[in-house]
């Protein structure tokens, strides 16, 4: 695999993420965490990344939300 491409979640993957207690437990983890862990494998990007997401990278445009996760600035970082 080369460039920015990444393995998909499996099915099994998807059902140990979002039956697990971080998702069906209000109190296992802050409001941050849950949005973090939920979206990513929409975005298929990692938790990471969405951590480090500023309030202007979200931005409504052409009738819908977008987030814009940039590839890092510093010399070899591994985020896209």
């Amino acid at each position: 695999m080369g460039g920015d491409e990444r393995d998909h979640f499996s099915d099994e993957d998807l059902r140990l993420i979002y039956t697990s207690p971080l998702m069906t437990d209000p109190d296992a983890c802050d409001d941050t965490m849950f949005w973090s862990l939920f979206l990513a494998p929409f975005h298929g990007s990692r938790p990471g990344e969405h951590c480090k997401v500023k309030p202007q990278d979200i931005v409504f445009e052409d009738e819908r939300w977008i987030m814009r996760i940039r590839r890092d600035r510093r010399k070899g970082s591994a985020t896209r």
